[in-house]
C-alpha cells in the first residue's frame, strides 16, 4: 500500500519524536510505540549524547588547555629564571612542564562543562552497550529522577492511606480473642480481633504462644461501632508439620460472643475492650 502523502512528510518528525522519546525511561516506552518509532530509535538516542559530548567538549577542551598552557608555560619560565640563579634545580622546568599531562582530567573532572561531557559521553558509552546487548535504556540521571519522584508519590500515597485507614480505626486497644465459629470462620480455633494491623502477621506464619502454635489464616475486616478492626483467623496447626516463619504472641483472655447483641465480652470489661459489630 502506498504510504499517505502525510505520513511521508511527517517521517522525520516522527523519527526526531522516536529519539527524545526514547531518553525516557523504558517503562514509558510503550506508551508511544506504534506511533513514533521509538525502539528503532533507540540506538540514534545513544549515539546523540555521545556525539554532544564531542562537539561540546573538544572546543572547551583545546580553550581550557590553551588558558593552562599559557599558565604552565608562565610557571615554566619562571622556573628557568630561579634555576639560572641557583635557587632551584636545572630539571624545575621540565617539571612544571609535566603538569600540562594533567589538563584532560582536570577539565573532565574539575570544571562544570567538563562533567556535563564526561556525563554525556559516559551515559552514551553505557547506553550503546546497552542497545548492543538487546536491552536497550533511556538516560540514566532521567531514569534515577523518575525512581525518586515515583517513590516519593508511593510513599506519599501509603502514609494518606495509613493517616486514613487510622481514622476509621480509631485509637489503640488491646485485641479481643475470640472463637473461629462466633466470628463466622468455623475452620479456625480462634480469631484474633485487632484495631491495628499486623506487618507479620502474614497468612501462613505461625502464631507461636505459651502452650500452643497456630497458623495464620486470610486476614479480613470488619467494620464495629468503635472503628475498623483487622480480623485474623488463629488455624490449628498438627503436631508433626514443622514450625517456619514465627512470631511469639500472648493471647489475651477468651471472650464470649453475645449473638443476641453480637458484641464480644469477657466477663471482665476492664480487662478486655467490647466490640460490638455493625453488621454481619
Amino acid at each position: 500500500m502506498k504510504p499517505h502523502l502525510l505520513d511521508t512528510a511527517l517521517m522525520p518528525v516522527r523519527g526526531l519524536a522516536g529519539v527524545v522519546i526514547a531518553t525516557l525511561p523504558r517503562r514509558l516506552w510503550n506508551d508511544w510505540e506504534g506511533r513514533v518509532p521509538v525502539r528503532s530509535a533507540a540506538l540514534a538516542s545513544a549515539l546523540v549524547p555521545l556525539m554532544l559530548a564531542f562537539a561540546i567538549g573538544i572546543p572547551a577542551f583545546l580553550e581550557y588547555a590553551l588558558g593552562m598552557g599559557s599558565t604552565v608555560g608562565s610557571a615554566v619560565l619562571e622556573a628557568g629564571a630561579q634555576a639560572n640563579m641557583g635557587k632551584k634545580p636545572m630539571e624545575a622546568g621540565a617539571y612544571v612542564w609535566y603538569g600540562m599531562i594533567f589538563a584532560l582530567p582536570a577539565f573532565l573532572f574539575a570544571t562544570p562543562l567538563g562533567w556535563v561531557c564526561t556525563y554525556l559521553g559516559g551515559s552514551g558509552v553505557v547506553r550503546f552497550f546497552c542497545w548492543a546487548a538487546d536491552d536497550a535504556r533511556g538516560d540514566p540521571l532521567i531514569a534515577l529522577a523518575d525512581a525518586a519522584v515515583r517513590a516519593g508519590l508511593s510513599d506519599a500515597r501509603v502514609r494518606r492511606a495509613q493517616r486514613d485507614r487510622n481514622a476509621l480505626e480509631g485509637p489503640l486497644v488491646a485485641d479481643v480473642l475470640v472463637t473461629g465459629r462466633a466470628i463466622g470462620v468455623p475452620e479456625a480455633t480462634y480469631a484474633v480481633i485487632a484495631s491495628r494491623m499486623k506487618p507479620d502477621w502474614a497468612p501462613g506464619v505461625f502464631v507461636l504462644t505459651e502452650d500452643e502454635r497456630f497458623r495464620v489464616g486470610e486476614p479480613f475486616d470488619r467494620r464495629f461501632p468503635d472503628g475498623l478492626r483487622v480480623v485474623y483467623p488463629l488455624l490449628a496447626v498438627p503436631a508433626a508439620e514443622a514450625t517456619r516463619r514465627r512470631v511469639p504472641y500472648a493471647l489475651p483472655p477468651l471472650s464470649e460472643w453475645d449473638a443476641v447483641e453480637r458484641r464480644a465480652s469477657s466477663g471482665k470489661p476492664d480487662e478486655t475492650p467490647r466490640l460490638r459489630p455493625s453488621g454481619t
